[in-house]
């Protein structure tokens, strides 16, 4: 299998920090894109993919194929295969967490309802 994102896709994040694929789901955040480049995360998951293994971060697009829906992973083979340029980069970001939904696959850092729902006490 493979992922054109984990190669040409940044994510920039509110807390500053960076990320690979802006459709996984808590994926870790680096101080740069070197950092993220070199760690044995991305290495980690390549090699998963490498194996035919879905990354427990890729699990949106895990599903979406699984009901033959195409997932934002085969768009992205697709947009790859038109690109003229081997070395070309994808920049995404997120400016906030202002978000009134509250997606099974989401966070906290991405949704301001997650937020408030996590900081609510449950009755014992």
């Amino acid at each position: 299998m493979y992922c054109p994102r984990l190669d040409h896709f940044a994510r920039f994040n509110p807390d500053g920090t960076v990320s690979r694929c802006g459709h996984m789901v808590s994926p870790p955040g680096f101080g740069s894109l070197k950092e993220l480049d070199d760690s044995a995360w991305l290495r980690d998951v390549k090699h998963q993919f490498d194996q035919g293994l879905w990354p427990r971060e890729c699990i949106r697009c895990e599903e979406i194929e699984s009901v033959n829906q195409t997932s934002i992973r085969q768009y992205s083979i697709k947009r790859h295969d038109q690109q003229t340029r081997s070395d070309y980069l994808q920049i995404g970001g997120v400016l906030d967490n202002i978000c009134n939904s509250a997606c099974q696959f989401c966070n906290s850092s991405l949704s301001t309802k997650i937020g408030s729902l996590i900081r609510k006490k449950t009755i014992p």
